[in-house]
């Protein structure tokens, strides 16, 4: 009797139908388009929100219905403290979040073409900071434009057996991260806003 063929795997994928998977959003650019969502509701406490995740669409089909991630948000003990609250807690900051979302979306976007382009490589680690006006936050200024800093990122990336092209590539998959691209790209944007109450 034959043996079956064995799995071709890297970092914990199935290449084949990875690559399958690849060439399909390539062929069908409409149905893979991916929208995610998240909803936060503001608690009694001030700043502080509960936040949520869980639907989202996959070429306009609805997805995960049954998912649901929830998330606390508020800033430090030590800032709320200052500020007055009677009961300071700690809680994740939503500017901390987004920063950990641009390190998770860049490392997660160098494996994505890593694997796609066969280049064998080990540990991402992606460091993010951001300076915030505080004096736009609180309403000194109104230099909207201005209400956070430019953002430092550092990607360090291992490898395996590298050669240039292959380093070449590897230093330039984080342009194709969709979170950077929200963080340091320009998207005018006007919300829909609805007051309620008399």
């Amino acid at each position: 009797m034959a043996s079956e063929e064995p799995t071709r795997q890297r970092m914990g994928v199935d290449l084949d139908t990875y690559h399958e998977f690849v060439e399909w959003v390539g062929d069908e650019p409409e149905e893979a388009r991916l929208e995610f969502r998240a909803r936060g509701e503001s608690e009694d406490v001030a700043a502080r929100t509960a936040a949520s995740v869980g639907e989202w669409s996959l070429g306009g089909e609805e997805m995960g219905a049954d998912r649901e991630h929830e998330f606390s948000f508020g800033v430090p003990p030590e800032i709320e403290a200052e500020m007055g609250f009677s009961e300071p807690a700690d809680r994740i900051e939503a500017v901390e979040t987004a920063l950990s979302a641009v390190a998770a979306c860049i490392n997660a976007t160098v494996a994505y073409n890593a694997l796609r382009d066969g280049i064998d490589v080990g540990d991402t680690e992606t460091t993010v900071s951001l300076p915030v006006d505080t004096q736009v936050l609180f309403g000194h200024s109104d230099a909207f434009e201005d209400v956070v800093g430019d953002p430092e990122i550092e990607i360090e990336i291992d490898g395996t057996g590298l050669d240039d092209d292959e380093r070449e590539k590897l230093a330039a998959y984080y342009r194709q991260s969709p979170v950077y691209g929200m963080l340091t790209h320009a998207h005018p944007n006007e919300p829909s806003v609805t007051v309620r109450g008399d």
